[in-house]
């Protein structure tokens, strides 16, 4: 490495950011995400410990996903983004070309799902999430959207035969606001994935409760 880097060969995080709070091995810990050692090719590919049993997956673009579940399609669950890139974003939910392509990429008939999505309140009424309701009706297959409560609540005011699992659940809304939609609506399930954010600041409180005692 440092003959490399007299080469001018340098290397940087994504997240260039340093916490203050946290120690070297842990700032080296969140830029990674995770490092371990082990020799299942998938679990090393997706960051997980051996012996997963099944995992739900989702890129952009998709070919990454299609891969992963032909390698090991009894442990890899096939979402599919709505991204063609991450241009895709801002504005997938109000493009009509995202239909085409959606229905290119389900005639594979790998995919369990649609997602994950952003989607947030007074977005759900255009005519492309319209027909991405009819899709996955037709196809029963969930819909795994990071979305706000009010996104929740009126995908399933316009239907609620829909499957929805809830991205990140809890992080934007309190746990109360999370069970009571559950309550609700018996098709809605949540995840608790966390972010890279939401992992920063748990190390950060971590390390200051340690010091603390």
């Amino acid at each position: 490495p440092d003959a490399r880097a007299r080469l001018g060969l340098g290397r940087s995080f994504q997240d260039g950011r340093l916490f203050p709070a946290l120690t070297v091995a842990e700032t080296i810990a969140v830029a990674l995400e995770r490092s371990i050692d082990v020799r299942d090719p998938i679990a090393a590919a997706l960051h997980l410990q051996a012996g997963v049993k099944r995992t739900l997956v989702s890129s952009t673009p998709d070919d990454g996903t299609i891969k992963l579940y032909q390698r090991d399609p009894k442990r890899i669950v096939p979402i599919l983004r709505p991204y063609r890139t991450r241009e895709d974003i801002g504005h997938w939910w109000q493009d009509p070309s995202v239909i085409p392509y959606l229905e290119s990429r389900l005639a594979l008939k790998a995919h369990k799902g649609i997602g994950e999505f952003d989607l947030f309140g007074g977005q759900t009424g255009t005519p492309v999430i319209k027909q991405l309701i009819e899709i996955v009706l037709r196809e029963n297959i969930y819909l795994h959207a990071h979305s706000d409560e009010v996104a929740i609540v009126e995908l399933f005011t316009i239907e609620p035969r829909l499957k929805v699992i809830w991205a990140h659940a809890g992080m934007s809304s309190g746990p109360q606001a999370v069970g009571a939609l559950l309550d609700r609506y018996p098709n809605l399930s949540v995840d608790l994935a966390i972010r890279n954010g939401d992992v920063i600041d748990i190390l950060v409180q971590s390390r200051r409760n340690r010091r603390a005692a």
